[in-house]
């Protein structure tokens, strides 16, 4: 069971990231590609 936990919780945060990462890059697009994107 905890490498269930921990297999769910490691792809979890990497949907996290990727979510983060390609809001903002829209973000910066909606914006006119003003400013450095920062992770």
């Amino acid at each position: 069971m905890p490498v269930i936990v921990w297999l769910y919780s490691a792809v979890f945060q990497l949907y996290l990231d990727y979510r983060f990462f390609y809001g903002t890059q829209y973000a910066v697009r909606q914006s006119g590609g003003v400013g450095v994107v920062r992770k």
